[in-house]
């Protein structure tokens, strides 16, 4: 498996990609492209023999930083890749970003494990954030606050857990 940059003329293949992992709520072709060509939105696929089974897609701004999306082919879940995904794009961030937040479905234990596992808390909650086919559910905000001696070296491909810290020490 191989992590590669994405950029706004991979809007197509990424909005198919976000459907099936998203189902009730699927961005266009239209919208990745817009968001690929904001300022400070970097995204990236896991793709595996020339296949895409997952994208990360993340903004900064000054000294904080949104995961924006992050999703997983449902037949290539719960074997490490959204781990790999979130560690790629954490790492990648400017050695400045000291907060990175998030909001997860509280109906997603999957994620919600992840994000625990990967030192995220929770901060907030948006009520009825996502969409549902019938009706909406909750969304938990969580943030990361990252430690001093972190990478912002965008193409490392960090290992599980470790978003590029020398040390496992958090402040």
């Amino acid at each position: 498996m191989r992590i590669l940059a994405i950029g706004p003329g991979d809007g197509a293949w990424l909005a198919a990609l976000h459907r099936a992992c998203f189902p009730d709520d699927a961005w266009d072709a239209d919208a990745w492209a817009s968001l690929l060509a904001q300022p400070g939105v970097r995204g990236a696929a896991l793709v595996e023999a020339d296949e895409p089974i997952g994208f990360v897609l993340v903004r900064h701004a000054a000294d904080e930083a949104e995961i924006l999306t992050i999703g997983v082919a449902p037949g290539r879940r719960r074997a490490g890749c959204g781990r790999r995904l979130l560690d790629h794009a954490v790492a990648g961030l400017p050695a400045d970003v000291a907060t990175v937040h998030l909001e997860v479905a509280v109906d997603n234990p999957a994620a919600l494990a992840l994000y625990g596992r990967s030192g995220f808390a929770p901060v907030g909650r948006r009520r009825g954030y996502y969409r549902r086919r019938d009706g909406s559910v909750d969304a938990l905000m969580l943030s990361l606050v990252r430690a001093n001696g972190l990478s912002g070296n965008w193409k490392s491909d960090a290992g599980p857990g470790n978003h590029g810290r020398e040390t496992p020490e958090r402040v």
